[in-house]
């Protein structure tokens, strides 16, 4: 019995291109998009810990030139109390922009550094010895700041 030919069901390689360009177009808009939403929450973040007293506060846009990272927010606190509050008080504002941390928040607030992790925004919430230590601003040195 002779064999069938398999009919062709896969799409020409211009049109596979043609598609891809289109999704990363439509991710690209997205992301956009996203992008002008993160821009109000950051600021929220800054007025926040502007309000609450934090110091030396640094806003990084990692985009350009990391693969997974968006933004860093870093600040500093003025004692363990301090952090406890500040990373309360982010924690609520997040919590009421329906964004929920990645990871549990560590209840140690002695530890001099507390991450807040939300995948695109990240807040950083130091003690002055540990914020000089990591100095995450010289790691990050390429970045953009951006400043309210």
């Amino acid at each position: 019995m002779p064999r069938k030919k398999k009919e062709e069901t896969s799409v020409p390689p211009k049109t596979q291109t043609r598609a891809t360009k289109n999704k990363r177009a439509k991710i690209s808009r997205k992301k956009v998009k996203e992008n002008k939403e993160n821009r109000v929450l950051l600021k929220k973040i800054w007025d926040l810990l502007n309000q609450k007293k934090a110091e030396d506060l640094v806003i990084l846009d990692l985009r350009e030139i990391s693969g997974y990272l968006e933004f860093f927010v870093i600040a500093t606190a003025l004692s363990p109390l301090h952090v406890k509050n500040l990373t309360h008080e982010i924690l609520r504002l997040m919590d009421e922009e329906k964004r929920k941390p990645f990871a549990p928040v560590e209840s140690n607030f002695s530890s001099g550094w507390q991450v807040l992790d939300y995948g695109d925004i990240v807040v950083h919430i130091f003690n002055k010895e540990k914020r000089e230590l990591y100095n995450l601003e010289k790691l990050w040195e390429k970045a953009k700041q951006i400043s309210f």
